[in-house]
């Protein structure tokens, strides 16, 4: 699912910018432009990304801190022990972290991985003198 929204996601811009460019009056839209327009898609996925990885740690942590403090310090059960309830969040901010960390890690390197196979193609291409018609 992540993958194909971030295939999605380009391939929609993408045609969004082709479609510019033809009502716009160009016959010939600048197919090795258009890339990069959509850098700014990669830059959006690395923020998301950063956002997710930072909404799960600071929650992990927290219940973590909580999970111990309760846990260790004032009832003195060990650190995951199944009779602490502040455990279960503690897992949860785990999860979140781990899950949601690496979905929004996979969604920003997919994401600027085929941006940046766009664009060398059609600045290498442009080079070698390639017509895109």
């Amino acid at each position: 699912m992540n993958v194909a929204l971030a295939i999605f996601g380009i391939s929609s811009l993408y045609l969004c910018f082709e479609f510019y460019f033809y009502m716009k009056g160009s016959i010939d839209p600048p197919i090795e432009e258009i890339p990069i327009l959509l850098v700014g898609f990669s830059f959006g996925a690395s923020f998301v990304a950063m956002f997710a990885q930072l909404g799960g740690g600071i929650y992990t942590k927290a219940a973590d801190v909580g999970a111990d403090l309760i846990g260790k310090v004032e009832v003195g059960i060990p650190e995951d022990d199944a009779r602490n309830p502040a455990v279960v969040a503690d897992l949860v901010g785990d999860n979140v972290g781990d899950c949601a960390g690496q979905c929004a890690d996979l969604f920003e390197s997919i994401s600027a991985e085929i941006l940046s196979a766009m664009i060398l193609g059609g600045v290498l291409g442009e080079q070698a003198g390639f017509t895109f018609d």
